[in-house]
């Protein structure tokens, strides 16, 4: 796909989700008193959302630390920079598209552009999905049995829990098998290249199964550098598990903010935990729309009256600001090899 292709699908599922949002919050907040409303938000401690952007940060910076360390695993050198800006163009793409699904191709393709081979930075980014999905379903399952149960913080929303849990499972246990089955991912490869050919969609399918060789050897290479041992997999597992703590304490900042008390600020990050869970694989942009929509129901038992401006704050934090970061990175242009 050419860089005009890829600009100008960005732009469409950029509106998409811009048109989205805007839906939402319009029936979010139909009928509700805005001058309320405005009041709760301007009486926000700012040195508190200062707390909660510099939490969404450093869950970003967790990212960048960890892709760094893997492609230096995988021989690549690779700048902090580059690295940063990797994950937030994966960031972009992610939140733009449905279940997150273009993230990880436009991190390898801007990462291709700064010279990574493309079969190490998919197997570095494939290894950090897989502990990201692990990290996921151990902390959510801990915020299972410190929210005392799903029966209390979910009520009538437990079919959407159960299914981020058995989604979650499904999604690492065929991460897990690409990771050490590279036959398998060269037959599919080889299939979905001599399908694209039949539809004329390609041309010259044997070069791209000459290029899709390559970067296989590439991808089997790093895996196996990433299998062995034990000191770097704990590494990943201990940089995703801080990762994901600073996402989920977010809420936990907003609370402080409003000025609310009375309520054990790990339980509020134990909640967001299983909300995370239950709208992570859903087939929507960003998961706009369910995560407003449950956040209200699962962080409204702690929030109270406040749970609407406490949702604008939070997702505002840890969404849509790190989207406008995102997009600002992702709009400026890299030089190539950098």
């Amino acid at each position: 796909m050419t860089a005009d292709k890829k600009t100008g699908a960005a732009v469409r599922w950029t509106v998409l989700l811009l048109a989205l949002t805007a839906l939402v919050f319009a029936r979010l907040l139909r009928g509700t008193d805005m001058d309320r409303l405005g009041s709760a938000l301007s009486r926000a401690r700012p040195q508190w959302l200062a707390a909660g952007a510099c939490l969404m940060l450093a869950s970003l910076g967790c990212q960048a630390v960890n892709l760094r360390m893997l492609l230096r695993r995988c021989g690549q050198r690779i700048g902090l920079w580059t690295g940063v800006r990797a994950v937030l163009i994966g960031f972009y793409f992610s939140g733009i598209t449905p279940s997150s699904s273009g993230g990880q191709p436009a991190q390898v393709w801007q990462l291709a552009r700064a010279g990574i081979a493309p079969g190490a930075s998919a197997g570095a980014l494939l290894l950090m999905q897989i502990a990201y999905q692990a990290v996921l379903i151990a902390l959510g399952t801990a915020g299972l049995l410190l929210c005392g149960g799903a029966g209390e913080v979910f009520k009538g929303q437990k079919i959407l829990l159960l299914y981020g849990f058995a989604a979650a499972s499904v999604v690492l246990a065929l991460l897990s098998a690409a990771l050490f089955s590279g036959k398998q991912m060269r037959r599919a490869g080889w299939a979905a290249v001599a399908f694209l050919g039949r539809r004329r969609l390609i041309r010259d399918p044997e070069g791209w199964c000459d290029r899709l060789e390559r970067q296989m050897a590439q991808f089997d290479a790093c895996a196996a550098l990433l299998r062995q041992g034990w000191m770097l997999p704990v590494r990943l597992l201990a940089v995703t598990f801080v990762q994901q703590l600073c996402l989920f304490a977010v809420p936990s900042a907003v609370y402080c903010a409003l000025g609310l008390s009375g309520q054990p600020l790990w339980r509020l990050a134990a909640a967001q935990a299983l909300l995370s869970v239950a709208v992570d694989t859903l087939p929507l942009p960003g998961a706009v729309g369910a995560s407003e929509s449950v956040f209200l129901s699962v962080q409204g038992l702690f929030f109270g009256p406040l749970a609407l401006p406490a949702m604008l704050l939070s997702r505002g934090l840890s969404f849509y600001g790190a989207m406008a970061l995102s997009a600002l990175v992702t709009a400026v242009p890299a030089k190539r090899g950098a």
